[in-house]
């Protein structure tokens, strides 16, 4: 005990730290984990499927002229 505080009560005092900073955390990662997906996300889902279904159609049109 050099600092008057015992282990418990220094344990006490870093536990209540933690448990401060580590909540706000957890809350902004709730918060963007409940956002879902939103109007950009799906615009680009569709258009990575357009681009694989032309890139399909191009090969094969190859193919065939070939």
């Amino acid at each position: 005990m050099v600092s008057g505080l015992s282990a418990q009560e220094i344990q006490a005092i870093v536990e209540k730290s933690l448990d401060n900073k580590l909540r706000r955390i957890i809350r902004k990662l709730s918060v963007k984990e409940n956002t879902g997906s939103n109007v950009k996300d799906i615009a680009g889902g569709i258009g990575y499927i357009f681009v694989l279904v032309g890139i399909g159609t191009y090969f094969n049109y190859r193919r065939k002229k070939a």
